[in-house]
């Protein structure tokens, strides 16, 4: 006689330890793997504050939308740090515009990151859905991708202490034309300081 099935909820389990991420982008490619692993495991919603990019295609009601992005002319080379923060009610809260000296792109990125969610939480945002055109910074956020560069991981534990703070919180991966305003204002910091300082 066959021996009795275990519950759901133990398949479900037992499923999440022995899957692949890999399989599961492949069989699920709308969905991050992560988020499918916490449906399997029963905890979806209850021991992380973090929403993967696709269970929300856009900002959720109720939260505020940060669309950050760095710049840098030479790789390393002058670089720029730009953000655009935006009430739960899509109307502007900040911009920001800043120099940030002698970085890489990818340090750029994370900088411009830094200074958007010290103003989100500045002005009082507890959920926030995160913007960014950098894919290899959005999965490293996801914990996708480690961290490897001994300069971007000082930058990267920053980011992940500030986001501990918020309620709620999500990044996306969005298209360098979703992303024109933060570009801009990031570009706009390099040209501003050399404007005033030709010599650098």
């Amino acid at each position: 006689m066959p021996n009795k099935l275990p519950g759901r909820e133990s398949i479900c389990r037992r499923l999440a330890e022995k899957l692949d991420e890999a399989w599961l982008a492949q069989m699920f490619p709308e969905y991050e793997p992560a988020a499918i692993l916490s449906v399997l495991r029963g905890t979806r919603g209850k021991s992380s504050k973090t929403l993967a990019a696709s269970d929300a295609p856009g900002a959720p009601a109720g939260w505020c939308q940060l669309f950050t992005d760095g710049a840098s002319r030479g790789n390393p080379g002058p670089a720029g740090a730009g953000a655009l923060l935006l009430a739960a009610d899509g109307a502007e809260l900040q911009r920001i515009s800043t120099y940030l000296g002698l970085c890489t792109n990818n340090a750029a990125e994370y900088k411009a990151l830094i200074a958007g969610l010290k103003e989100a939480l500045r002005q009082g945002c507890g959920r926030l859905s995160l913007c960014m055109d950098s894919e290899l910074i959005v999965r490293q956020l996801e914990g996708r991708y480690k961290v490897r560069h001994e300069q971007l991981l000082p930058l990267y534990q920053e980011a992940k202490t500030l986001l501990a703070r918020f309620d709620a919180w999500q990044v996306r991966h969005v298209p360098r034309t979703q992303n024109q305003t933060a570009d801009a204002l990031a570009n706009a910091g390099i040209d501003q300081y050399q404007a005033g300082q030709p010599n650098i």
